[in-house]
């Protein structure tokens, strides 16, 4: 169902009589009952009766995982991922009536963290393999060593990495409390915004890397049939995998609080958000370099581990500054 619309009050009430569901204000939760035009006076969200009736009859038939985790968890797991993979597509069709389930989004969190260290696994493996059979295959000897070597620890960082990303969005996003108090916004709906974001932010960096790295291991064979060696290494895709999603997580940002919730600055407070992050994090880098004389220091290995690639996307800035 697409977003509601922020319209004037054009519509009548309802028949408070004979309505069986009860209408609270989207945004705010303000009890509708017996006002007599679609508007709520305490956040001053204007509506359509029709809609909002309908949303909320149908909230428990939405194909979200917010909705369906007990009914349909892979099902609707994948419909959510896929819609998170496209925000415009995500936050056009998501009813502010909808009313956000904080658990089920906790749950859908985890299903993405496991699906992402899955399917790294699984990529780190398959590189790994490819690089002893090229081995194998180009000097005729078995492969020194074991074939895959799981890095265990620097796994664990990247996912910390990106729990610690959400985290900070959710931090500075609490300084506008003047806005906040303004359109009486409830953490939850915040929370639906930030964990749907994030969800795509994992979903694209997923997608991303099992697609670079499909094309590398298709130019290993095709180096192999040379009788050429192909370095499968992450310098060359790092850079575009790294932005990729976290560009992707602005735009669900802007959109979720612009179109969902309806915030009439919306957009400058999630690029505000941003860019603070990432002046936070990297402003650091060259006063520690000039101060240790190195620019591989501890603040730039922190954030490497973290953000795996952030190096290369740090070194194309600079060059180009």
């Amino acid at each position: 169902m697409r977003a509601m619309i922020d319209r004037g009050p054009t519509s009548g009430a309802p028949d408070w009589n004979t309505l069986g569901v009860a209408l609270h204000c989207p945004r705010c939760g303000y009890d509708l009952r017996m006002l007599p035009q679609p508007r709520c006076p305490e956040c001053g969200l204007q509506f359509e009766w029709a809609e909002l009736i309908t949303a909320v009859r149908t909230q428990n038939e939405c194909p979200l995982f917010e909705y369906q985790w007990r009914r349909r968890p892979v099902r609707s797991f994948l419909r959510t991922v896929g819609r998170a993979l496209l925000p415009w597509r995500l936050w056009s069709r998501m009813s502010l009536a909808w009313e956000p389930q904080v658990r089920p989004l906790f749950v859908l969190a985890a299903f993405m963290v496991l699906l992402f260290a899955v399917c790294s696994l699984g990529v780190e493996y398959a590189r790994d393999a490819c690089a002893a059979w090229q081995f194998t295959l180009l000097t005729g000897r078995a492969y020194p060593g074991p074939v895959w070597r799981p890095d265990l620890v620097a796994h664990v960082g990247e996912v910390t990495g990106h729990l610690l990303w959400a985290l900070f969005v959710w931090g500075l996003l609490q300084i506008y409390q003047q806005t906040i108090a303004k359109y009486q916004l409830r953490q939850r709906q915040l929370l639906r915004v930030i964990v749907l974001a994030w969800v795509g932010l994992l979903a694209w960096q997923t997608v991303s890397r099992l697609t670079t790295t499909a094309f590398a291991l298709y130019l290993a064979l095709l180096h192999a049939s040379r009788g050429t060696w192909y370095p499968l290494t992450w310098t060359r895709e790092q850079v575009w995998t790294t932005l990729l999603p976290y560009v992707v997580f602005t735009l669900s940002l802007c959109l979720g609080l612009s179109t969902y919730l309806r915030i009439r600055r919306g957009w400058a407070m999630s690029l505000a958000t941003m860019i603070i992050i990432v002046l936070a994090l990297i402003a650091p880098v060259p006063a520690i370099t000039v101060a240790t004389g190195s620019p591989s220091n501890t603040w730039t290995r922190v954030l490497t581990s973290l953000w795996p690639g952030i190096e290369y996307v740090m070194e194309k800035v600079f060059v180009a500054w």
